[in-house]
């Protein structure tokens, strides 16, 4: 009875693991390169203000990193642009299938010393999901 019930709780947690990642191995292939190609072209004016974000690229101290934060996850929900306006633009982008949101996809804009999460929704709105320090 005991190895049944551990065979069935077994199950259930492969289950439960496979329901979001099953996806994720595809989406990129498909989805990454539209977002990356259609990134640059929507954000070409924001490129001017570089020097805020060259400022940042040195390496962040964890006193700043940990305000930064703090004030990031006060931003929850807010646009991402009003996010990439006050920080400049992210290290690096990366997106793949949502697991919350049918049609969205989620997003990792890395920044030195955090990474903000970012929902972008069906109709290709996306805001602030939520921010963690990478040290």
């Amino acid at each position: 009875m005991k190895k049944c019930i551990a065979v069935l709780l077994c199950l259930a947690l492969i289950l439960a693991l496979a329901a979001c990642g099953g996806s994720q191995t595809e989406a990129p292939k498909t989805e990454a390169p539209v977002e990356e190609t259609e990134a640059p072209k929507a954000e070409a004016p924001a490129q001017e203000p570089e020097a805020p974000a060259a400022e940042t690229e040195a390496p962040v101290e964890t006193e700043d990193a940990a305000a930064i934060v703090a004030k990031v996850l006060e931003m929850k929900g807010q646009p991402v642009e009003d996010l990439i306006d006050w920080l400049g633009e992210p290290l690096s982008r990366e997106y793949s299938s949502s697991c919350l949101v049918e049609g969205g996809k989620d997003g990792q804009l890395v920044y030195p010393g955090f990474t903000v999460y970012t929902l972008v929704q069906p109709d290709g709105t996306e805001t602030v999901y939520d921010c963690e320090e990478t040290w």
